[in-house]
């Protein structure tokens, strides 16, 4: 199972925002009739513990995730925000 399609399949017309931390490129279906936003964030030079923590990495990393994930609205939209249905 995909997620991505999964979502889109059980929430059928859905904006899906895909927060991908993988490194790698979202795998879904070309013809998927959800709109989708991936935001990716490269979490460079952190482990998996961190990402779960606190402290100075946990903050560069939530930053960094919000800063891609207005980058990736903004890219998507053209607007600071987007209207959801």
């Amino acid at each position: 199972m995909v997620p991505i399609q999964d979502v889109c399949r059980r929430v059928p017309g859905s904006r899906i925002v895909a927060i991908n931390v993988s490194g790698e490129r979202a795998v879904y279906d070309s013809k998927l009739r959800c709109p989708v936003i991936e935001v990716r964030v490269r979490p460079s030079g952190a482990s998996f513990e961190d990402a779960l923590g606190s402290g100075k990495v946990w903050n560069r990393l939530t930053t960094a995730g919000y800063k891609a994930t207005v980058k990736a609205f903004r890219k998507a939209g053209g607007k600071k925000t987007l209207a959801w249905k």
